[in-house]
């Protein structure tokens, strides 16, 4: 959600490296289905980076076919 990712990304000094930021919270329908991702995406798709997760993120990158990075901040 971007409550949790804005936050984040402003902490860590990450905020100003992303043009766009897509969270679930900004789409219609969640993962994997891609549609509403899909429709946001602009210019190039090598531009485009899903960050997750979980399995599921991934699926959803890949059906995008926008590289993925997996992350394990929010598992304890």
């Amino acid at each position: 959600m971007r409550k949790t990712i804005e936050p984040i990304l402003k902490k860590e000094g990450l905020q100003e490296r992303f043009k766009t930021i897509v969270s679930a919270s900004d789409t219609l329908f969640y993962k994997p289905d891609t549609s509403s991702i899909e429709k946001m995406i602009t210019g190039n798709k090598k531009d485009w980076l899903m960050v997750g997760d979980s399995e599921n993120d991934k699926l959803a990158a890949k059906a995008l076919g926008i590289d993925f990075f997996l992350v394990d901040y929010f598992k304890g």
